[in-house]
Parts: C-alpha cells; structure tokens; sequence
C-alpha cells in the first residue's frame, strides 16, 4: 500500500478558520502551560491578520514581554530566542496534531510575521500515483469515520472526493464538536420555534414545543440531546432572529457555540383551539435542510403532536421508533394537564431571560396545577437557587426527587444530583455525577457537573483529573472544560494555572460567540490575577465581563462581577471607587431579588469597613450578612460571617465572644461536611490560643487545621497556617523547627506572587536572624521590603526589624530613624496588637540604649497595661522580660520568670530569661 506523505502550499484561509484554529494550538498541551508563549503566538498571528507591516523586534518585546521603552535587542535577545521556541512548539504540536488541521501556521526564520501551509496528504515523489484509489478507506489512515447514521447521498459524496478535501471536510467536523471521535451519538439541538400568532398568551408554546420535542428524541440512546439550558444560553448570546430556519453563517455560529450536527427550528400557529406545527430539520455545517415537518392538531394534544413530529425526525435519521418504555418516560416528562404545561414552559422561559423572582412565583403555580410533576419542582429549586434561598431550594429537589420515579433513569440520576448540591452534599453528588457520565460518556455537561461537584466537595486534584479525561473528548477544545479547569487550579490556590485556563476558556468562547462563557472566564481570570498581584489586568477583565453582562441583559452577572471588582479595589487602596462599586451591585442585587449575591456583596462591604479601620460597622455588615445567610439556608455563609464577627471580636479584644463565634462557625460548617471552612474555623481558634498564650493548645489545633488544607490543597490557607505554627514554633524556642516551617511557608507565597505575604514572610525569617545573631542579614532583607511597600502591612514590620538590626550593629541614630518611620505608619492601624505595641516596645528599647531608662520603662508599663487588657500573654512576656533588663532585676526575679515563662511554654523567653540569669553571677 502506498504511504501517505505531506505537501505544503501558502494560502490564505478564511478569518473565522484561522481564528477556531489558532485556539484549538493555544490549548493543546504544548501552549496550555505557556501564557507568555501562547500571547506570543497570539501576537504574531493577529499583527498578520491585520496587516500591521513588518513586525519589529522592539514591539514585540514590549507588547509581549513587558519591557520597557530602553530595551534594545543587542543586548537582550529574548525575543529571539522565545522565536526558537515558538517554532519548536508549533512543530510539535503539527507533529501530533495534523490529522486534525487543514493547515498549520508557520513562523519563517528571520522575521515574526506567521505563514500558513495547506497540509495535504500525498504520496511521495518516487511513489506511482495511480496507486492511489481514494475510494479505497485504507489511503486514509488518519481520518475516522463518524459512525452515527447519515444519508446515503453523502456517504456518495465522501467516497468521490480526493483525499485533501477529505481531510478539510473531517476537518469541520472534528473540530468544534465536542466528543470524542469514537462516539456513535449525533447531537440534536432544539434552537426555536417562532409564534406567528404575534400573540403574546401564546409565546410559552414556544419553550413548551422546544422542550416537549427534546424529550421525546432524548428518549431514544441514539442520539444526543443538547440540553435545554446550554440552549438557552446560545439563543442570548448569539441574539439569534426570530425565524423559522437558519441560514448557513447563523448555522455554523450555532454549531460554534453548541456543538451540535443538527438544528431544529420551526414555527406554530395557534387558531380556534388548534395548532399548526412547521419544523426544519437542518445540517449544522452545512446548512442543508434535511426534513420538513408540517403537523396540526388540537392544543390539547400537544403530547400527541410532538411524538408524530418526533417519529418523522427519527425515521430521517435512521433511529429506531420509540419503544413502550420510551413511550411513558416521554409521557411522564411533560405535566399532566394543559394549565400545568402552559405555567411550566412560562417558569422555564423567565428562566432563560434571568427573571429567576418572576419564574419563583410561575412555577409555584405550576405545581399547583399539578404538584406530581417532579421536573417543576426541579425548576423551582433552580429558581431558589439563583435568588439565594438554599433552604426553600432544597426542600424543592427534594420533591422531585421523590416524584421522579417516572422518569428516565437519565433524568432521575439528574434530578437527585441536583438535589444532592441543593443539600450541599458534595460528596454524594460526586458518586452521582460518576455514575451519570459513566453511563453517557458523551454528555460532556455530566462531565462538567462532576467536576464542579469534586471541587465543591474539597477534590480539586480529582477535579483536575476528570478534566484531562474531558479532553480527550473534546479534541477541538471547549471553554466550559477550561473554566472547569480554573474553578479547580483555584481551589487548589494554584493562581498560575487558574489563570491560564481561565485566559483560553476566554479566547474559546469568544471565538464560539458564547458571550456568557467569556463573561464567566472573565471573572474567573480576574480573580486568578488579583491573586497574582496584577491589578490592572485583573480590574480590565472584571471590566469585560460586566459590558459583557450588560449586553446580554443579565442584571445578577452585572452585579457579581461588580462585586469581584469592587474587592480587588478594596485591596488596591482604592476605598471610595470600592465602596461606589458595592453600592451599585447591592441595589441590582436587591431589585432582583439576589439574595446570593446581595449576602456576598453585604460580606465584600464589611471588609471594606475594617479596610477603613471601622469595626463596629464592618460588624454591622456582618450581621446583616448572617442574617440574610440564616434566613435563606446558605449554612456555608452562615459559617464565613460566624467566622468574620469572630475576627472583629478579635480585633477589638473580646476574645471570649470571638471564641464562641470561631466555634459556632466549626459547628455550623461541619453540618454541611464545609471541610474548607471547618479547616479555617479550627485555625482561628488555634491563633486565639496563640494570642491568649495556649500556646500547646494552638500547636495541636493548627496542626490539625494544617492536615485538612493540605488535603484540600488550598495552599494560601495552608501558608496560613504554617504562618501562625512557625510563631508558636519561634515562641516555643524550637527555631529550627520554626524556621523550617517558615520557609516553606515563604515559598508558597513567592509561587503564587503574593507579594505582601511574600514580605511578611521574609520578615518573619529576619527576625529569626535576629535572635540567632545575624543583624546583618537582617537589615538588608528589612531594608529591600521597606523600600518596596508603603501599606501599613509590611511597612511596619519592615522599619521595626530595620530599628533591632541598626541598634544590634551599634548605629543608635539609624535604629532611631527607623523606629520613627516604623511608628508612623502603625498608627495608621488600629490594629495595637500587631502593629502598635510591637514598635512602641521596640522604641523603648531603643530610648534605654541611648540612656533614656525612665521614658522606656515608662512606656513599656503603659503597653504591659494593654497587652493585659487584651489578654495577650506572649506580648506580656515579652515587656516584662525587657523590664528585668531595665529595672536590673535580681537573680531571683528573673528565675522565677524564667520558671514561669517555661511553665507557659514560651521556650524562647524562658531561655532568654536563663542567659540573663547566667549573666549576672
């Protein structure tokens, strides 16, 4: 047999191809792991596009590679030699990859503007070409036929054609369709059907007839229905017209967006209690229509009308008519009167327009037209879901999923999944979601929900693993699977990848029209880099995904991304532009009738009155947030503002309502098996400990706390916690251990580019150098972070470590300078605790070496005063110790604080308290 080879020509494709192509390169898994290399490529394919003209080294180096205006190529080569390794990435992809394109993008030796090749199969110039048959299917060994039936005409058509247009035509077929090339199921999307009444009492038989005729093909296991929701989407994204047809240009956006083979649309027109029914079935890559259906009846046999227009379209695709059992599983999915169906199809249809208050009350009319109907009970759960009510939401799934014993065990693995999340028993709809894409392997939508039910449940590594067997079903990409990928990179605080994903999720649904998507990959990416430290980037894609909103008429997206934003701000220092933002995506939230969000939005408010130092309002926020949490079910918020009024009982030294609050915040997020949530309640308390000088007892709990989040792989909070464990550590006297404990926490930081963690860290390892005798290590890591942050935290921090390492080294008058510097910023806080009194006993310190006793002990007892107020016993011990220095205490004294400093576990002054006692014999 002969071998097929390659030939290459120039050519210049088609906008829209080069687009999906260039997306398909950006995701595979030579580009997913480089952004840098991946905005490269992106660079140099669009300036092409574009006709930018000759594409200069200098522009690429500041366009890509965020250098500066006096960076000169002589010198710095780095945009030569990422070239070299942008063309050894495309030819590895191409290497893997060419059964799948028609052409390839090239990037030519000596210049950066891209070339694209036509790849076509050929045999080798030695070989005798008339052996080439291509009506023979093994000339094409990488070019699997799709086994789903077609007409016998194209059959014809493919066995005529030569073996480059054979790889374009198994091109347009792979590449957005979103299954694996194995699978036998064709996808059907029901799109619209068009009343042409103009009646508006009768537009609800438009979502009543797309849902009806859903079911009944989805009855049958041979083909693959795309669910109505995704549907729903498309229709808002692409603005689809009011017709009865597609045009071949629509078709394929739909195609895009969906990833469906085939199209159904129509129209109806309802007259003197009857109804005529006229459906297109059409080809979505090529635009063909297939099947014209006309069917009138009366209204009252909808159910009758559907399963003779369903019959048609199965006999024209070859499935097999609907068995008995099909028969009453159709029949038991649509509600058993017509009062009931009408009410129904409205509650679906307000829905899909982000009218989740109006569907509320809708739907409750539904049911009470026919309460046995489950899947009305499952709609209404949506509804409480999305305004916020957990509670009333549950109590819904739970209905259905009592009703659904009719059901196709599709449907019923569907409905107690939903209910499962409802409860927000993660774990139970993990096992569920499993079973369900096991059975339906090509319903990537099962696929998707499993993943978010393990991220949910704390398995974002199990997650991540679901997502690389989603890809391989999906060897064209899909913005859903990335976004997936970025939900649970970020349960892991793995920002770097979160970003990533969420940056080609973008890129793919911007290229598939899928507007909601990009809005949904836009949020997600702005989280991921606020994370990252890159705040303009950060706020631009939060700016993106609200125009984007706006656009598609959603007010709770509107509002969502208004809240994500108005954080970032908060962090930024941006407080009023913050708080404008709050405001704003609080009153849509309200109108709306968003409790969800409202509560996230009232919580995002509290923060930023303790960003304003305000406590008792940031409680108030708080409270109202609790509240709201209470009355709507949301035990998890329940448990984060437990949480958050624990951290201002805190702050404010009411350290025994703050326990008790930490505590209530376990209890409720055990109830709901929050393992995230429990892991951070147990490591509060553990710090409380900390703070009130438990110091054994705080061990233990952020040991504890220190298992969960490892297990979770939430490393922020980990770092977190290894934070407040190398403290205990430094207090205990264990610095070695303490200093282990540290670096890894430092590193974890640095990882993730947060980088004032990042400095508190190194701060932290400083003063360890302190203590062991290094001043000079010391200052130089103060000093580069002093001179880097101006923020209250670690400016502080910083100028304090500065003020100990200058007067370790004998230069008073810089020590002075430092702790001046040092107390400014810290007043800035009203934060006494870390801020305030740890710089004031430092300049005491430093006053009594410069022969200044009197005002040192003097404000040495006004801060042990303070630190007795607030219960802060390591902070005691820390004064007291320097005041038996000052006050030249007797052996004696100092023994018996030795003794009690070992008592109480705090090593490192028990030791401290020795050398002194050694000293003076």
């Amino acid at each position: 047999m002969t071998v097929v080879g390659i030939q290459t020509e120039i050519l210049t494709p088609d906008l829209s191809l080069v687009r999906e192509h260039l997306a398909r390169v950006l995701a595979s898994p030579q580009f997913a792991g480089s952004a840098r290399l991946s905005r490269f490529l992106e660079y140099c394919v669009d300036s092409t596009l574009e006709d930018r003209g000759r594409l200069k080294e200098y522009d690429i180096a500041l366009e890509v590679f965020d250098r500066d205006s006096n960076f000169d190529p002589r010198i710095d080569p780095i945009v030569r030699v990422q070239a070299s390794r942008l063309r050894a990435k495309l030819k590895e992809y191409y290497h893997e990859s060419t059964k799948l394109e028609s052409f390839r993008i090239v990037l030519p030796k000596g210049g950066y503007a891209v070339a694209f090749e036509l790849i076509s199969p050929v045999t080798p110039a030695s070989a005798d070409t008339n052996l080439v048959d291509p009506k023979i299917p093994e000339a094409l060994p990488d070019v699997q036929p799709v086994a789903s039936p077609r007409p016998r005409h194209r059959r014809l058509v493919y066995a005529a054609v030569g073996i480059a247009t054979l790889g374009l035509i198994a091109l347009a077929i792979y590449a957005r369709n979103p299954r694996s090339a194995s699978a036998a199921r064709r996808s059907v999307a029901v799109v619209y059907f068009k009343n042409l009444s103009g009646s508006a009492a009768s537009d609800w038989l438009a979502t009543a007839l797309s849902e009806m005729l859903t079911a009944e093909l989805g009855s049958s296991s041979q083909i693959r229905m795309i669910p109505g929701e995704n549907v729903a989407r498309m229709k808002t994204e692409l603005a689809l017209p009011e017709v009865d047809g597609f045009d071949r240009e629509t078709l394929q956006r739909i195609r895009r967006n969906l990833g469906s083979d085939l199209v159904l649309a129509g129209s109806y027109l309802p007259v003197g209690g009857k109804i005529r029914v006229d459906i297109r079935l059409q080809e979505a890559e090529s635009g063909e229509t297939i099947e014209s259906v006309t069917r009138t009846d009366y209204e009252s046999n909808l159910l009758p009308l559907v399963s003779a227009v369903g019959g048609r379209i199965r006999n024209k695709l070859g499935v097999a008519l609907p068995t008995s059992g099909e028969e009453s599983v159709f029949r038991a999915s649509s509600p058993s009167n017509a009062e009931a169906v009408r009410l129904y199809s409205e509650g679906l249809r307000q829905l899909e327009r982000f009218d989740a208050l109006g569907a509320r009350a809708t739907l409750e009319q539904a049911i009470a037209a026919d309460p046995a109907y489950p899947l009305s009970h499952a709609s209404l759960s949506m509804a409480w879901s999305r305004l916020g009510y957990y509670s009333k939401a549950a109590a819904e799934a739970a209905a259905a999923l009592k009703l659904s014993g009719s059901l196709s065990r599709e449907e019923r693995l569907l409905v107690e999944g939903r209910s499962d999340e409802a409860n927000s028993q993660w774990p139970k709809a993990v096992e569920v979601y499993q079973a369900l894409w096991s059975f339906f392997p090509d319903r990537i939508d099962y696929g998707l929900l499993l993943t978010n039910a393990q991220t949910e449940a704390g398995q974002p590594k199990k997650a991540l693993a679901t997502v690389d067997a989603l890809r391989k079903t999906v060897p064209g990409g899909d913005a859903r699977v990335d976004l997936a990928e970025s939900k649970a990179a970020d349960g892991m605080a793995d920002n770097n990848r979160a970003a990533a994903a969420a940056e080609h999720a973008e890129q793919f649904a911007r290229i598939s029209d899928a507007r909601l998507l990009e809005a949904n990959a836009s949020i997600a990416k702005g989280n991921a880099l606020t994370h990252l430290t890159q705040p303009d980037k950060a706020v631009a894609a939060f700016e993106n995904a609200i125009a984007i909103c706006h656009a598609v008429s959603d007010p709770g997206c509107v509002a969502s991304a208004q809240n994500n934003e108005a954080a970032l701000l908060r962090t930024r220092g941006n407080l009023d532009g913050s708080g404008q933002l709050l405001e704003t995506a609080l009153d849509t939230a309200t109108k709306i009738g968003d409790r969800r969000t409202a509560i996230r939005i009232l919580t995002n408010m509290g923060h930023l009155a303790r960003s304003r130092a305000d406590l008792p309002a940031a409680g108030k926020y708080f409270d109202q947030a609790l509240a709201s949490s209470r009355e709507t079910g949301d035990l998890r918020y329940v448990a984060i503002e437990m949480n958050n009024l624990g951290n201002i009982a805190n702050n404010t030294g009411q350290a025994v309502l703050a326990r008790t609050r930490y505590e209530e915040s376990l209890s409720a997020a055990r109830a709901i098996d929050d393992r995230s949530s429990v892991s951070v309640a147990l490591g509060n308390i553990a710090i409380l400990d900390y703070s009130e000088g438990r110091l054994t007892e705080a061990r233990r709990g952020l040991e504890e706390a220190l298992v969960l989040k490892r297990d979770l792989g939430d490393r922020a909070s980990y770092a977190y916690s290894l934070k407040h464990l190398s403290n205990v550590l430094r207090l205990q006297g264990e610095l070695a251990q303490a200093r282990k404990v540290m670096t890894e926490q430092c590193a974890i930081y640095s990882a993730a580019n947060e980088r004032i963690a990042a400095a508190e860290c190194t701060l932290g390892l400083a003063d360890l150098d302190l203590h062991e005798g290094h001043p000079d290590l010391a200052l130089t890591a103060a000093l580069k972070i002093a001179g880097e942050f101006t923020t209250v935290s670690p400016a502080t921090e910083a100028w304090r470590v500065a003020a100990l390492s200058y007067l370790n080294l004998g230069k008073s008058a810089d020590a002075r300078t430092a702790i001046d510097k040092s107390l400014a910023i810290a007043q800035k806080s009203a934060n006494a605790v870390d801020f305030r009194i740890p710089s004031a006993v430092t300049k005491a310190r430093i006053d009594a070496a410069s022969g200044n006793t009197g005002a040192a002990l003097a404000s040495l007892r006004e801060n042990l005063v303070t630190a007795q107020k607030l219960n802060k016993s390591g902070l005691q011990f820390n004064i007291r110790l320097m005041m038996l220095r000052l006050q030249n205490s007797s052996g004696a004294e100092v023994a018996k604080f030795e003794d009690e400093a070992r008592r109480a576990g705090y090593g490192l002054y028990a030791d401290e308290a020795k050398a002194l006692r050694t000293s003076k014999r």
